[in-house]
């Protein structure tokens, strides 16, 4: 694990410049807790990144309260999604980045339903504001066709544009697939195991 405090992109792209010359990675944890300089080409850079670990198997990615990255960013992540065919275990937090949207999100879903493989998923989008339920509605369309996808952990909570009906249509969604063993939804200051 590596933490590193209130860096920019160049602290970020030179990091990850070297992690893409380490191809047999199998786990990764990455902590960019409150950089709030990072910016979308930092992200697409650690999609870049990403999209050159074969072996990777479980990935932790922090980007707490990283203000700086927008759904683009968040797009340029995601498409780094596509080359992990190994990759069972997902841990990603994007508590309060403030300028993620639902098309952010969607993005987002777009990059996770490529992961055939995954069997965990932990996701925290608390503190989006700008995250609805359009956002809610891709993700769970996503998630529906991962066969293999068996833990879903997921906090949406203090998310002001999801709405009741929206949150319960993303519960119901997720309730319905065969696959999951394991659930706890978090969203609208309630809980759902």
């Amino acid at each position: 694990m590596n933490r590193w405090a209130n860096g920019d992109d160049l602290g970020l792209i030179s990091l990850v410049q070297n992690i893409k010359s380490l191809t047999s990675l199998e786990n990764l944890c990455l902590e960019f807790i409150g950089w709030h300089k990072l910016t979308n080409d930092a992200a697409s850079s650690m999609g870049e990144c990403l999209a050159r670990q074969k072996f990777l198997k479980r990935l932790h990615l922090n980007l707490c309260d990283c203000i700086g990255i927008t759904d683009s960013g968040f797009q340029g992540l995601a498409k780094g999604f596509k080359g992990l065919v190994c990759l069972e275990s997902v841990i990603f937090e994007a508590y309060g980045c403030e300028r993620l949207s639902s098309t952010g999100l969607s993005n987002f879903a777009d990059g996770l339903k490529r992961l055939g493989s995954l069997k965990e998923l932990e996701l925290d989008f608390a503190k989006c504001p700008k995250i609805g339920d359009k956002g809610l509605e891709a993700l769970a369309r996503g998630l529906k066709l991962l066969n293999s996808l068996r833990i879903i952990h997921a906090n949406f909570m203090q998310c002001p544009n999801i709405t009741y009906p929206g949150a319960m249509s993303f519960k119901s969604s997720i309730a319905t697939m065969v696959s999951i063993q394991e659930t706890k939804i978090q969203i609208l200051d309630e809980d759902s195991e």
